[in-house]
């Protein structure tokens, strides 16, 4: 059964037999629950139908064969949601300085966003940040760990339903 409906009928049986200030207290927490779940379902569904992140090599920001495929799904599915932006998120892996990696992840980001860009995804639906070494995926300190820390993440920052 589909969230929605399950949602909506939580309202009309919390409404039935309740106080009017009680039924409009009741529809506004129905109402902020599915803004709740249509965001992070937005979330999901691109990275169930294209991926939301790309990988980068050592010290480098350009993007690879596998990197480029994910994005042009990136590209398809954010052209058939033409409502939603984007933060792309820069990160790197804890080698080198703070300062450095910092730099490194917004060209990362950068580097993700021209490739949307060139695709034809609307510049001012996104926006490149960098996170550097802040927040990794991967708390080891281990190469595995190092390569799945040099990363883009493309997150959906507004609550539209698809």
């Amino acid at each position: 059964m589909d969230i929605h409906k399950v949602v909506l009928l939580l309202v009309v049986f919390s409404l039935a037999g309740c106080s009017t200030k009680k039924s409009i207290k009741n529809i506004n927490s129905a109402y902020e629950a599915t803004r709740e779940i249509n965001k992070i379902s937005i979330q999901d569904d691109l990275k169930e139908k294209a991926g939301d992140k790309v990988y980068f090599a050592f010290d480098k920001t350009d993007l690879s064969k596998d990197a480029k495929n994910v994005l042009k799904k990136q590209v398809e599915w954010l052209q058939n949601n033409p409502s939603v932006q984007a933060w792309i998120e820069g990160h790197s892996d804890e080698i080198g300085t703070k300062e450095y990696n910092l730099a490194l992840g917004l060209k990362r980001a950068i580097a993700v966003s021209k490739f949307l860009i060139a695709q034809g995804i609307e510049k001012n639906r996104l926006t490149a940040i960098s996170y550097g070494k802040e927040k990794p995926e991967i708390l080891e300190h281990t190469k595995r760990s190092h390569q799945l820390n040099r990363r883009s993440v493309t997150i959906i920052v507004t609550d539209q339903a698809i």
